[in-house]
């Protein structure tokens, strides 16, 4: 089955586009947030894991320079391709985990701010 030109488009173009688009958004997303964690551990000197925050996206960029690279269809033998995927997806995954792992660690700093907060208040408020 081939596609047309409007097709192509819409199902290769297109998509290879958003999928760049949302590798950064989401790569940016999580800078920020690391910046915003690095900032809460210099001021207040928690352990808020912020490293994490920056390294972990780049699972994400992988992943989508590999479905750009291979959005026609494979280009090498299945083996190639098979190794290929699997480090994708595995880069994905394993990014996927630092984020969650820096998410949980910033969570629960802001979470020793917020209690140290309220003791402060309910002492001097």
């Amino acid at each position: 089955m081939q596609f047309t030109d409007r097709e192509y488009l819409i199902y290769v173009v297109v998509t290879n586009y958003l999928t760049i688009f949302s590798g950064v958004l989401f790569l940016l997303a999580f800078i920020l947030m690391g910046l915003i964690a690095l900032r809460l551990s210099r001021v207040f000197g928690v352990n808020t894991q912020w490293p994490f925050l920056f390294v972990g996206p780049v699972g994400a960029i992988v992943y989508s320079v590999y479905t750009i690279v291979h959005g026609g269809g494979p280009t090498g033998s299945k083996e190639a391709y098979a190794l290929e995927r699997w480090i994708a997806y595995g880069a994905f995954l394993a990014c996927g985990l630092l984020c969650w792992w820096g998410v949980f660690m910033f969570h629960r700093a802001l979470g020793v701010l917020m209690k140290e907060g309220r003791e402060v208040k309910k002492k001097y408020g």
